[in-house]
């Protein structure tokens, strides 16, 4: 995937020579991380990988030996949080992340699985006298954990890009958004990128804004404003999206604060505006301003500033976000109660034993949990808009200074709903076909939609052809990035080589330190609970 090192590279380099390794050292097909001086007398940390056989992942790079065996190196490193590599799952010339499932292959650094954005560095090795050895210089390309994207010769093809080779416009810059325009610019596309948000910043996180509301935005950002300019990627700020014209293929934008609006022309429509928090219409809810819900960094920064020693959260809902909020509230020391309509949280998705546990965690660290009802009336100070209470269905009334709202999310698909409606299910989602273009438009049209806001249908797994909806930001890059696939295909007539999509889900969240991982869509006949981490609850 992506821009690699040609084969001569991978072998080449001039200057002196290094020792990585004793050859006799590395077993085939298991990884090892070695540590590896320079000239210089800094010392570099790399994954080293002996293939057997070459894999399909690869592709047939040069031997670095008689007998067929293929040597790289590779960053130690996932670029996505810094995971140590040698740590997570080696099979087929893939290795996946310990922490959170990305997938790089090991025979040329290139990504095959998010939520890491980016390639890894790789080389391949050769022996001499028994010893494996690289060139000194190499070792230059490991000081980064990330392999370049904008090599020279995509920074001349996005140069010249025109609206004359296509135009692109992609609404929505959360996962999805994001991995489609990166997929188009690693792919050479030459025509013009843009990308539509309402958001005041650039393409940045979401995930962590739940786990850390307190994170700055160069914490979050997934890219450096640099890289769209020299991309030639155009982010459009503060704007939301009013309506879409298919027939004329345009699409009417309107500024944040302002009444104003404009249209804009498309060759191509990608549709991704991921979801957005439920609101709901309580009692007393519009007589308070410190009711909040969370999906941008400017929802979080409010959140954030409430949040400290001696404060007083309230928390309706028992979803991922609601939960991770509440852990990062305790950190900082303020009090907090959870309100839910449940007995345990992650009931439908990870089932009630797992969901006793994860309450059990957060008990242990002081959170009050108030099971089997929920909000009725909202209370604000008489003397200002602030949060005072709520009146709880059971009668019981809880006291605070801020209140989250973390119920779920609906599609954030309002503005397709008086021009095409016929592109929407009765719940607002937008159904797309194996190849992610929205039902119901032919390829004449170019309408693709990915991510939070879409139905697609499942081809594996024990939901293998139904139509789903999977709100995992790993779900949503995979979508964006084969959008950006089918967009290139097209471009170079070359759409019949076009797979289906499908993706194994990967889903994370993080409670006091301890990280839970989920991943796939599976029914489970049986569940055993071993070595459950303390403060879990008692062992299974």
């Amino acid at each position: 995937m992506g821009n690699i090192v040609t084969k001569d590279k991978f072998i080449g380099g001039g200057g002196p020579l290094v020792q990585v390794l004793d050859a006799a050292e590395l077993e085939n097909d298991k990884p090892q991380q070695v540590q590896v001086k320079g000239p210089d007398g800094a010392t570099t940390s790399l994954l080293l990988v002996k293939h057997s056989t070459p894999s399909p992942a690869g592709g047939s790079p040069k031997k670095s030996s008689a007998n067929g065996e293929v040597i790289t190196a590779l960053g130690s490193k996932c670029p996505h949080y810094g995971a140590p590599l040698v740590n997570g799952h080696f099979e087929g010339g893939r290795i996946r992340c310990p922490w959170h499932g990305a997938c790089f292959s090991t025979q040329t650094g290139d990504i095959e699985d998010f939520p890491a954005i980016d390639s890894i560095p790789c080389v391949q090795l050769r022996q001499e006298k028994g010893k494996i050895v690289m060139p000194a210089e190499q070792l230059k390309l490991f000081q980064s954990r990330t392999r370049e994207l904008l090599t020279k010769e995509v920074r001349k093809q996005r140069a010249h890009a025109t609206e004359g080779h296509g135009n692109v416009v992609i609404i929505g810059s959360g996962g999805a958004g994001q991995a489609c325009a990166d997929e188009l610019v690693r792919g050479g596309f030459r025509g013009r990128i843009r990308v539509v948000t309402s958001d005041a910043a650039l393409p940045y996180d979401r995930p962590k804004l739940s786990k850390n509301p307190a994170a700055e935005f160069e914490q979050l950002a997934l890219r450096e404003e640099d890289y769209y300019k020299a991309a030639h990627v155009e982010v459009i700020l503060g704007t939301s999206v009013t309506s879409v014209d298919s027939s004329a293929k345009t699409v009417c934008l309107k500024r944040n604060g302002s009444d104003e609006t404009e249209e804009i022309m498309y060759q191509t429509l990608v549709i991704a505006p991921g979801a957005s928090p439920v609101k709901l219409p309580l009692p007393g809810i519009e007589s308070t301003d410190s009711v909040l819900t969370i999906r941008s960094l400017a929802d979080a920064g409010r959140i954030a500033a409430h949040i400290k020693e001696g404060a007083r959260l309230v928390v309706l809902g028992g979803s991922f976000v609601a939960l991770e909020l509440a852990a990062f509230a305790r950190g900082k020391g303020a009090a907090v109660t959870v309100v839910m309509r449940g007995q345990v949280p992650f009931e439908t998705s990870l089932g009630p034993e797992i969901g006793a546990k994860i309450k059990a965690l957060h008990e242990v660290n002081g959170v009050v949990f108030e099971t089997g009802t929920s909000f009725q009336v909202i209370y604000a100070h008489d003397d200002s808009r602030e949060f005072k209470e709520v009146l709880l269905t059971n009668g019981k009334i809880v006291e605070g200074d801020v209140c989250v709202l973390g119920v779920g999310a609906t599609p954030a698909t309002e503005f397709l709903k008086e021009t095409h409606s016929n592109w929407l299910d009765e719940k607002g989602f937008i159904p797309v076909d194996k190849n992610l273009r929205v039902n119901g438009t032919s390829k004449e049209d170019e309408v693709f939609a990915c991510g939070d806001a879409t139905t697609f249908p499942y081809r594996t797994g024990f939901v293998g052809g139904s139509r789903v909806n999977i709100s995992h930001w790993q779900v949503a890059q995979n979508m964006g990035r084969a959008v950006g696939k089918a967009i290139l295909a097209a471009e170079a007539k070359k759409e019949e080589d076009q797979t289906p999509f499908t993706v194994a889900p990967f889903f994370w969240t993080v409670h006091y330190g301890k990280s839970i991982r989920f991943s796939a869509m599976v029914h489970h006949q049986c569940l055993s609970l071993s070595g459950m981490p303390a403060g879990m609850g008692s062992e299974s």
